[in-house]
């Protein structure tokens, strides 16, 4: 068992959530969710700093359809400063926490039907029994000491005195540490750069994942060559902060060789930052690998702004990510300060790297006009609706009267497209859309022969087609339905269709069909109606090309 030395109780609240709350929604039965009960654990230790609790705390893992729970088929774990697994009925068990930590999480992945969710378990520290055996030990020292000297004339008052004050210190310490959890630093997510003023072109925001730490953006300054201090860095915006209050700044660090870069920690009395109290801490080199640093200040009575600087004077290599200011003397994990980790019911979730929001009716508005909505379980997008499976054109109602009222009774879409059951209507004609080859692009669609040229094959070429420019190669286009190839099944999918080719080149096209071989000469077209017909030799289904329509193009 890992040994814990603690000086003081600590409680952790959760930040409240910004705004009022919104209208109740409909929360959807076919949500998935995935719940850690409890999801906040504390330890105790006892009088000697050795935690006590762990086999007390486990975490219930359960996952819900709706309002139904269901067993998921995989459930994975990740520990961050602590030991944990999966024991049981889908019960977390912590076996231990890492030395010399405080706080740490565990995330939990569970997959169900191909859908994987992700939960947060976190764990705090407390050692509130050690403080109390420690603070008792101490004042125990102190009365010994006062009754010896209480026969000792010379000097007794001083004693006493230094006694006294050294004790009030004691406490003072003490209660100095608190775990805020709180990141007070706005802009420290790196993601919204109107929050940053990155200072010279040496500076930027990267997310390359061989790089990152644990996959999240960083703060990049290197800068090599320059012969005089030039100062690249970053600063954060000013913050509020409370004087006399101790404050710890921490964040992760990658640098290379020695050049060390500083932070300048900047506090003030007014907003604007005059007259400030800066404290200027380096950095040290961790040599190409990340590692935490941590920095604890006081906040002087009276000073109650604060804005953190990170730069290097010349030249150096430093990667920064992670970067944290929350109140007390111990860093905590990471938090996000530019978003709100989640909104029930009509909100926003935007962890794990997705974005979801739950509401009754959701809209996205431009220019006054709703060109996305969705609504019990309807989409609107652009004048088209989309609803269980099926695509509606909106354009009017069973009178001719315009409507864009889906769901009104006498809503009639022109057009009705089901990809399920396979079927599409309308109201006019459905055109198909030209097909232009040209010299640019007709390796998209045809292959490269060295003995022929360019070969179509069967089922490759739209049913229209148009070839324009001049070509350095024949053109062989292949019909679907050649004897003993085995593009039967192309040739049925095209029974009604009618194929055109239209030559606007300088050059022949050649078509091979089953039944006649054509030659398409320029600014002229051949069409052909694909139909089914059967091999007068064989007595076998076959698809003859026999009757094309060859003339001149009217352009």
């Amino acid at each position: 068992m890992a040994e814990i030395i603690a000086q003081r109780t600590f409680t952790v609240r959760r930040a409240p959530k910004d705004g009022k709350p919104g209208e109740p929604g409909n929360k959807g039965e076919d949500a998935l969710t995935l719940v850690v009960t409890p999801n906040t654990f504390v330890f105790q230790t006892n009088n000697k700093g050795v935690i006590e609790n762990l086999a007390q705390n486990k975490g219930k893992i359960r996952m819900f359809l709706g309002q139904t729970e269901v067993v998921p088929s995989s459930i994975e774990i990740t520990p961050y400063n602590c030991y944990a697994r999966i024991v049981g009925d889908n019960t977390l068990h912590f076996d231990g926490i890492s030395p010399n930590q405080w706080s740490g999480k565990v995330e939990i992945t569970a997959t169900y039907k191909g859908q994987t969710r992700t939960a947060i378990a976190e764990f705090m520290v407390s050692a509130q029994k050690w403080n109390e055996a420690k603070f008792e030990a101490n004042q125990q020292q102190f009365q010994s000491i006062i009754a010896q000297n209480t026969a000792d004339k010379q000097g007794l008052e001083q004693k006493i005195s230094t006694i006294k004050q050294d004790a009030e210190n004691i406490r003072l310490e003490v209660s100095k540490q608190t775990f805020s959890g709180v990141n007070l630093l706005k802009g420290a997510s790196l993601r919204l750069l109107n929050l940053l003023s990155l200072d010279r072109p040496h500076v930027t925001i990267v997310s390359y994942p061989s790089v990152a730490h644990f996959d999240n953006p960083y703060l990049s300054i290197s800068r090599h060559g320059a012969t005089q201090d030039e100062w690249n860095g970053c600063k954060f915006p000013v913050i509020k902060a409370m004087g006399g209050r101790t404050y710890t700044l921490s964040m992760f660090v990658r640098i290379y060789g020695s050049d060390q870069p500083y932070i300048e920690i900047k506090r003030s009395k007014s907003k604007d930052m005059s007259a400030p109290k800066n404290s200027y801490p380096n950095i040290p080199s961790t040599y190409g690998v990340w590692k935490l640093y941590t920095y604890t200040f006081e906040m002087e009575e009276g000073y109650n702004y604060l804005q953190i600087f990170i730069y290097l004077t010349r030249n150096g290599e430093a990667y920064i990510s992670e970067i944290q200011l929350e109140e007390g003397t111990k860093a905590t994990t990471w938090k996000d300060p530019d978003i709100v980790d989640s909104i029930e019911r009509t909100g926003i979730d935007l962890t794990n790297g997705t974005v979801s929001v739950e509401a009754a009716n959701f809209e996205i508005k431009h220019n006054g006009e709703k060109p996305f909505v969705v609504s019990k379980g309807k989409a609107l997008l652009g004048g088209w609706v989309f609803d269980k499976g099926k695509l509606f054109s909106q354009c009017g109602d069973l009178n001719g009267s315009p409507s864009t009222d889906y769901g009104n009774a006498n809503f009639d879409p022109d057009i009705v497209l089901d990809p399920v059951n396979g079927y599409m209507s309308g109201v006019g004609s459905f055109r198909k859309k030209m097909l232009v080859i040209t010299p640019q692009n007709i390796t998209k669609y045809a292959q490269v022969d060295p003995d022929l040229g360019y070969v179509f094959l069967a089922g490759k070429i739209s049913a229209i087609a148009t070839f324009k420019g001049s070509f350095d190669r024949d053109i062989f286009i292949k019909l679907p339905g050649v004897a003993g190839d085995a593009d039967f099944e192309i040739a049925r999918t095209l029974i009604g269709e009618t194929i055109a080719i239209y030559n606007q080149t300088t050059s022949y096209i050649i078509i091979w069909g089953a039944g006649t071989t054509i030659d398409v000469y320029p600014n002229n077209f051949a069409a052909l109606e694909v139909k089914i017909s059967v091999n007068p030799r064989t007595g076998k289904e076959s698809y003859y090309n026999i009757d094309w329509i060859k003339g001149e193009m009217l352009v």
